[in-house]
């Protein structure tokens, strides 16, 4: 969805990716969230060195796994660096070809740093054939991304694969004009809408056959289920306009030819955040009043209540973000580089 077009990507609407990651998180949160990482890796084709990005996503089939934080360190040697490694989170290591690693560069002991004097993070890219995958995903919830560790032991990345997570894109099309930093919280947010309105589905089908123990009354003629089921509607509805109203203000300034302003970076936060939480709330309502049913490995709320709050922890779309954001409507140094 993201690769250039250039290369053979579709280098989509940004606002309509974001539909793509909910339906499919409609279906299955891991599968929405895989594919959100997959998708997003892809923007990296327009920063890379033009032959490496040929060759890395030349192939439509291919898929990448990324760890942005840096798990590495890269020591500088001729021709390029020596790498080795450990990296958490890594979603689809499984069925990826490729991985895209943060890492710093050292000088001597010390870490570079760059014109703003912060670590100088740069990433690598390896071929499947240059790390392998620890089993450690061993979670509560969105067990099917697979999001194991990766291990990196001493290989040279050449200097043709390596570049900064900031550089300026080649490509120049509206898609990269977005932050790198921007693009992910709306995909994880995108995944956890998409998971709350399966729980209400889910929730509907279960009211509809489900009897009280002692009453015997359909779930659907109580009265806690209607309100439940209503506020539950209610909450993710609202948040869902103002996630794809910041989504669409976002779009529409690089489609005129703009970077996104810091303070419009902030407002899409606020709304993925806004729509993360708001989604597990969603489902919290709903599994407060499904019974025994809702802790049922059959039941689809179960999952869903699983994923949803598992996804929600993204440093992303987690609440301490509010702080952040709050700083920059405060016309305050946002104190963080997540904008």
């Amino acid at each position: 969805m993201y690769v250039p077009k250039a290369l053979g990507g579709d280098e989509i609407d940004w606002v309509e990716s974001m539909r793509v990651l909910e339906e499919l998180s409609r279906a299955d949160g891991s599968a929405g969230w895989n594919v959100m990482i997959g998708a997003g890796n892809g923007r990296y084709a327009a920063i890379m060195a033009p032959e490496t990005a040929a060759e890395v996503f030349g192939d439509p089939r291919a898929v990448w796994a990324a760890a942005f934080p840096p798990g590495g360190r890269l020591v500088p040697v001729a021709g390029g660096y020596r790498l080795s490694g450990r990296w958490p989170y890594c979603s689809g290591c499984q069925q990826s070809g490729w991985f895209l690693a943060g890492c710093l560069v050292l000088d001597g002991e010390h870490a570079r740093r760059g014109a703003d004097g912060r670590p100088l993070m740069v990433v690598a890219t390896l071929p499947r054939s240059e790390w392998r995958i620890l089993e450690t995903w061993n979670t509560t919830g969105m067990r099917g991304t697979g999001s194991n560790d990766i291990v990196v032991e001493d290989v040279f990345i050449p200097t043709r694969r390596s570049f900064g997570l900031l550089d300026p894109p080649r490509a120049t099309g509206p898609l990269y004009r977005i932050s790198p930093l921007s693009v992910l919280g709306p995909g994880v947010a995108a995944v956890c809408l998409g998971i709350a309105r399966h729980a209400i589905e889910g929730f509907i089908d279960l009211a509809h056959g489900k009897r009280h123990t002692l009453s015997n009354t359909l779930a659907q003629e109580r009265t806690v289920t209607q309100m439940r089921l209503s506020e539950a509607e209610g909450t993710l509805r609202a948040a869902r306009s103002f996630f794809y109203e910041a989504a669409a203000s976002t779009w529409a300034a690089a489609c005129d030819g703009r970077v996104p302003l810091l303070e419009e970076r902030a407002v899409l936060r606020i709304a993925c955040v806004t729509a993360a939480q708001a989604a597990a709330r969603t489902v919290d309502l709903l599994f407060s009043v499904s019974g025994s049913s809702a802790i049922q490995a059959s039941a689809p709320i179960e999952r869903c209540w699983r994923d949803v709050h598992t996804a929600a922890t993204h440093v992303t779309v987690a609440e301490a973000n509010f702080e952040t954001t709050g700083r920059v409507l405060l016309g305050l140094d946002p104190g963080a580089t997540l904008l």
